[in-house]
């Protein structure tokens, strides 16, 4: 094979061009890499020795939109399987579809009109049509549209085929798998029940005009992990059609990094637990009540690394947990991102501790002696954690609906109970409940760096911004290599239109990322990769260098 042919700067720039001319498509520096193989394999393929020939192909031959077209399924191949993100599908059955249900059975209209834009290979789409068979079991008294566009011509093709492998359907149920799909050996085919309504059909978001009888009056539009790749002019142009093709009270699903603040004010923001979505309403909403997008967590036993609990109860516990020196008490509210980072006057940025914390939240701790416990001390031990570990995955899938004194009462002496109740509280809306025992947890050992974020994000969901500021800090003082919080800090202060500061903690975030795996899960929030999160700190950076800051 080949050496693969370096590809300057200079040509780079006449692709990136050529490619937002053509497809709306933004491809950024650090996308590079990627533009670069797929400009490779085509080079290639046409037996061109320099990627100017190739440019002039696309530009100015007869043939340059076929190949484009080639180009276009090479560097849109996106990452998807069914159920993605299965908070804003937990979200779309238990309460989108209820209520535009209702809307529509009030109103005599037994239509469900649903578009996936940007559906790659249809497993979204499908998705969507198996969310709406689940909710509504009887569809005999209704219609069910759902449209998947997409510019990925091959992509189209695997859509209609509707035939997946293991890596699509993975972690989807035994039952869901047996319902929905005909299994035939390493493959798995869509059943023809399910097929039936959807249909897919090729449409350029940043090109094409929204004319298609199937965009209008669109009760629920998904777009996720699309308009990232835009430039913001393309995105207020996409965002806009979108909002025109929405029927009133329609609903719009973006991805996780995705936010229209400082896009548009004629969708407003409607907020649950682990997501967000947006919604069309009558009237603008005003700019000042839309937050910034917030990182939330998702507390279970496997985000948690504390040990089982000892008998001395929960106090021991969460005490026990450090045997180096620790800190006399709770990080004082001044310290954190700005306290702890200088800039200095190349630009460069790096964490500066105060003499004698480093040494206490770094240094290993002295080895302890070892005490054999009685068997019957043991037993009583492992019988708590195990039982508390029971509780917490029995209720993994249901925090938000149990009563938060069963947790408690399975495992009083665990801390991942408390943690986890505060999470349940929560996402009942009971902030006040979660935050006192977040404080309680603080308060008897002030490193628990999982209650100093969760007081964050309460105080952010409460509309105090300056309080999550400060509990955001905290966090970065307790452990610094903890990337959500620089994240978090950086969109507050991007809201705030503080752009310097919202450079300085993006950058943070971006010199943490970089040293980890990309397909690395982040601490907190199991739906954000590394490479996801770092694409957003770095589109954040872009914004904010338009604006010359």
């Amino acid at each position: 094979m080949k050496n693969i042919l370096p590809l300057s700067a200079d040509d780079f720039g006449l692709f990136q061009e050529l490619l937002i001319e053509t497809s709306g498509l933004f491809f950024e520096e650090s996308r590079s890499q990627s533009l670069h193989l797929a400009l490779w394999q085509r080079l290639q393929h046409r037996g061109y020795d320099s990627y100017r020939e190739y440019y002039n192909l696309l530009k100015f031959h007869p043939e340059g939109r076929l190949e484009m077209r080639e180009l276009l399924d090479l560097i849109t191949i996106g990452e998807t399987y069914f159920f993605r993100n299965k908070p804003q599908f937990d979200v779309l059955m238990r309460f989108v579809l209820p209520e535009i249900i209702q809307r529509k059975v009030d109103s005599g209209d037994k239509c469900i009109r649903v578009w996936s834009a940007g559906c790659s290979r249809g497993d979204e789409a499908y998705s969507i049509a198996i969310a709406i068979m689940e909710v509504i079991p009887s569809r005999e008294e209704w219609r069910i549209s759902i449209l998947g566009t997409d510019i990925n011509r091959k992509g189209l093709a695997c859509s209609a085929e509707a035939i997946y492998g293991q890596k699509d359907i993975g972690h989807l149920e035994k039952e869901t798998l047996e319902k929905y799909f005909k299994i035939q050996g390493s493959t798995y085919l869509l059943r023809n029940d399910v097929k039936e309504g959807v249909r897919f059909e090729y449409h350029n978001l940043a090109k094409d005009p929204f004319i298609h009888k199937g965009m209008q009056h669109i009760d629920i539009i998904f777009c996720r992990n699309v308009i990232i790749y835009f430039h913001s002019q393309t995105t207020q142009r996409v965002i806009e059609s979108f909002h025109n093709c929405l029927a009133q009270d329609g609903y719009l699903f973006l991805g996780h990094t995705e936010t229209l603040w400082q896009i548009t004010n004629k969708l407003e923001r409607v907020e649950f637990p682990q997501t967000f979505i947006y919604k069309k309403t009558l009237s603008p909403v005003q700019e000042d009540a839309t937050k910034p997008f917030m990182a939330v967590p998702e507390i279970n036993a496997e985000n948690l690394t504390l040990s089982a609990a000892p008998t001395g109860g929960f106090e021991a516990e969460v005490k026990n947990r450090c045997s180096g020196p620790t800190l006399s008490g709770p990080p004082p509210s001044g310290w954190g991102a700005e306290g702890l980072i200088s800039i200095k006057e190349t630009g460069t940025e790096e964490r500066i501790f105060p003499q004698g914390v480093r040494s206490g939240l770094q240094e290993k701790p002295e080895p302890r002696e070892e005490i054999e416990k009685p068997p019957e001390v043991r037993g009583k031990v492992e019988s708590a954690y195990k039982e508390a570990a029971l509780c917490l995955e029995e209720m993994k899938d249901k925090a938000s609906l149990a009563s938060p004194n069963h947790m408690i009462e399975k495992g009083k002496n665990h801390v991942r109970t408390y943690l986890t109740r505060a999470t349940i509280l929560a996402n009942e809306a009971k902030y006040k409940e979660a935050a006192d025992i977040l404080e309680k947890i603080i308060e008897a050992d002030n490193l628990t760096v999982e209650a100093y974020y969760l007081l964050g994000v309460l105080s952010y969901k409460s509309g105090n911004l300056k309080e999550a500021e400060t509990q955001f800090k905290k966090v970065i003082y307790v452990d610094p290599n903890l990337v959500l919080a620089y994240f978090n800090l950086g969109n507050m202060y991007l809201y705030r239109r503080k752009f310097r500061e919202a450079a300085r903690e993006f950058r943070n975030a971006i010199r943490l990322l970089e040293k980890r795996p990309k397909d690395e899960q982040v601490r907190f929030c199991e739906d954000f990769t590394v490479e996801f999160l770092l694409r957003a700190c770095r589109n954040s950076l872009i914004e904010i260098s338009k604006r010359g800051e």
